[in-house]
């Protein structure tokens, strides 16, 4: 019997039994799960991913009736070898881009008060690297938030500057059209400051 079959096993919580009475199907993905966990606890998260998505691609049309059943009574979500094939699927993509995504994360949150657009889009590339998490989601409604506090808090300042310095109220402009681009409205009032200029 193959070794890696016994650590798939383990990996999803199975009995020793279960490699003498599974079927030559899931006896694959025991032994695919075994080699991925293998490589995984190497560092190799790359080619574990691989073999996990290759474990589940078996599993998955095998027990599909099953799965959709225990769906139905306990509501939608991942469930048997599959969830926990998907748990390692986003383990592995964690730790292939957790580089990333310790640098991109202070980034955005820096971003927050200052820029909140491109916040976003740092948690939406965020969103992309580590997949399923609600954190990231959260932070950009609050930057959605954050935008249009700081829009307001903008457009009132380059206002009331319009009536005691023309400069300042372009300078204010100019930083509303770097986190909101392809506004006319603001070119607008920069011309008219620059008329008031000459």
């Amino acid at each position: 019997m193959d070794e890696y079959i016994f650590k798939g096993l383990d990996v999803f919580g199975l009995i020793e039994d279960m490699a003498y009475r599974s079927s030559p199907e899931d006896l694959e993905v025991y032994r695919l799960t075994g080699k991925a966990k293998e490589l995984e606890n190497q560092g190799n998260y790359k080619e574990a991913k691989e073999l996990y998505i290759k474990a589940d691609e078996i599993y998955y049309p095998l027990h599909k009736e099953e799965m959709e059943e225990l769906a139905r009574e306990y509501g939608k979500g991942d469930y048997l070898c599959h969830a926990k094939l998907k748990t390692r699927i986003h383990v592995c993509n964690t730790m292939m881009n957790s580089g990333k995504i310790k640098e991109l994360e202070p980034k955005a949150k820096r971003l927050e008060e200052t820029n909140p657009k491109e916040a976003i889009k740092i948690y939406e590339e965020l969103n992309i690297l580590n997949p399923g998490l609600k954190k990231y989601n959260k932070r950009i409604k609050v930057c959605k938030s954050n935008f249009k506090k700081l829009t307001k808090k903008l457009e009132s300042e380059a206002k009331e500057m319009e009536k005691i310095d023309s400069n300042k109220a372009i300078e204010i402009y100019n930083d509303l059209n770097k986190i909101n681009p392809g506004l006319k409205k603001y070119d607008k009032r920069i011309e008219m400051m620059e008329r008031k200029l000459k």
